[in-house]
């Protein structure tokens, strides 16, 4: 079935503290009816409110919006949530998010991000999606995408090919070349991936988490001592320019490998909420999503994906260099699995405290 592929995992939570209730309704303003987060999601899931009227309406909820695939269009609402720097809560804010995300994901997806529309209301309440009455929420509206041909699907289902990588990779590559780069100094970005390590250690050794505190340690002393040994290597990637502002959660269930109606490669659903986050080295993020390969039994694909990198890049990132930064992705994702233990309805506590340790002891492979 063609779909919309969102991702449905908590978004690095390095920055979020509490969330308000994602179903809380909203301040009525003087005797004027304003519809609440319920009103627009039943409106949304109705054929009748889109002016192509799909035969169908179905929603896929995430953490931090609703997604409804009407047709051969998706529409993502964002919760009015605060999650720390993330604070949805105001029509404002959701407005700026939602011109962000299109902004932002133009870079890898132009023709998948189509246009912002506002959801009206009139005086009553009833509800509009596109101009027509005042602006009570905003919505992203895209081009949905066959499932099948999303690289972590295609990776399942065994239907990869090798030579499907190329363009993808050299798209990436071209990207990082002609992206927004940054003014950090060695010294800078020194400091901010020891901050990272101390930041996931810190969360991992956590007592609730119930995780091996001698793996966690040992993985932290190992990511320490080769930033310790290697300054010249951190060095380098900053005046060669490799420190950039790249997608921010580059995975392969965002990555679209293209078919006959639309042929282009394309990367989905970037990190929109946070320059900082998205502010990488460029084998950093290729390291992460090499790794989520990995996780998907599919080791050959991401060493593929590095390969080709240097080729069209010309960047000879070193091989150690590679690993490291897949040890420090390797705990980022584990204390994302982890952070499901304090939220509410997140299943069994034991698979996400397996996870998290499947991720600490692939983390200290990388760097024995």
């Amino acid at each position: 079935m063609d779909t919309y592929v969102c991702a449905a995992s908590p978004r690095l939570r390095w920055i979020m503290g509490s969330c308000v209730n994602p179903k809380m309704t909203e301040l009525t303003a003087g005797r004027r009816t304003e519809p609440c987060t319920a009103d627009k999601v039943r409106f949304l899931l109705e054929p009748a409110s889109y002016r192509h009227r799909p035969g169908n309406v179905e929603s896929v909820e995430t953490h931090f919006a609703w997604v409804f695939l009407a047709g051969p269009y998706a529409y993502k609402l964002k919760k009015p949530v605060f999650h720390g720097a993330l604070d949805l809560r105001t029509l404002g804010a959701r407005e700026r998010d939602c011109r962000d995300e299109l902004r932002l994901n133009r870079r890898l997806a132009q023709d998948i991000y189509l246009e912002i529309l506002p959801l009206c209301a009139d005086g009553r309440g009833k509800l509009k999606l596109g101009n027509g009455g005042r602006p009570v929420d905003w919505l992203v509206k895209m081009r949905r995408l066959p499932a099948g041909r999303m690289l972590n699907n295609a990776i399942r289902d065994g239907t990869l090919r090798p030579e499907e990588l190329r363009p993808l990779v050299n798209k990436l590559a071209r990207f990082y070349q002609g992206g927004s780069q940054t003014q950090m100094t060695a010294g800078q970005y020194l400091k901010r991936l020891t901050g990272l390590i101390e930041q996931s250690e810190g969360e991992l050794r956590r007592k609730r988490f119930e995780l091996n505190l001698e793996l966690v340690a040992s993985v932290g002393a190992a990511q320490r001592a080769y930033l310790h040994d290697n300054p010249d290597v951190f060095t380098r990637r900053v005046r060669e320019h490799r420190i950039v502002e790249a997608h921010g959660d580059l995975r392969p269930e965002h990555i679209y490998l293209g078919d006959e109606s639309h042929p282009e490669p394309a990367v989905i659903d970037c990190l929109e909420f946070s320059r900082d986050l998205r502010v990488m080295d460029c084998a950093d993020e290729l390291a992460f999503l090499a790794l989520e390969c990995e996780r998907l039994d599919a080791a050959p694909v991401g060493a593929l994906i590095i390969q080709y990198y240097r080729e069209y890049s010309g960047d000879d990132a070193p091989e150690p260099l590679v690993c490291f930064y897949k040890s420090l992705r390797a705990c980022v994702r584990a204390t994302l699995s982890v952070w499901h233990l304090l939220d509410p309805d997140t299943g069994p506590s034991a698979h996400w405290i397996r996870q998290a340790t499947e991720y600490l002891i692939v983390a200290k492979r990388y760097l024995s």
